[in-house]
């Protein structure tokens, strides 16, 4: 069965919440595909991104929708844009940034589903009337430091 997201466009519109500073929206979670996957959009600003971190329980892939990023994944730097796909495997660290001057956007499958549970815990809404999500916090940082653990996720150094 397709899911509802992706038969009525849900994910050409803007995210309506944030985590980190960054636009997120789950399409697909975790309970819909038993597990198997889920699938997330993310609106990055220029000048942000994820830092370097590493997942021990899944792959993630991503999207390039829009944008121009600058992706290291382990010891290699790749420039990415609208149409690039890239395999990001587990238990090896990566990271992005938006390097354009406007904000850029991506699709992430993870396999399998276990980020979505992650980023409930700090997500937060992303007014309409604001052109950028909110921005990073002390408090949002300290919340992802405590919670990463459990999830299998680690700050790489």
């Amino acid at each position: 069965m397709i899911p509802e997201q992706l038969i009525t466009g849900t994910a050409n519109r803007r995210p309506q919440e944030a985590i980190l500073g960054t636009g997120y929206e789950l399409l697909i979670d975790s309970a819909s595909t038993g597990g198997a996957y889920e699938l997330m959009k993310f609106v990055v600003p220029p000048t942000l991104g994820p830092p370097t971190h590493m997942h021990t329980r899944e792959d993630e892939h991503y999207y390039f929708l829009d944008g121009v990023f600058e992706v290291t994944i382990g010891d290699q730097k790749i420039d990415a844009s609208a149409g690039t796909f890239l395999h990001l495997p587990r238990d090896v660290p990566h990271g992005l940034i938006n390097v354009g001057q406007t904000e850029g956007s991506f699709l992430c499958w993870v396999i399998p589903g276990n980020l979505g549970g992650f980023f409930g815990q700090f997500k937060k809404p992303w007014p309409a009337d604001q052109k950028y999500p909110p921005v990073l916090t002390r408090d949002d940082i300290q919340r992802m430091t405590e919670i990463a653990e459990s999830f299998g996720i680690e700050a790489a150094m």
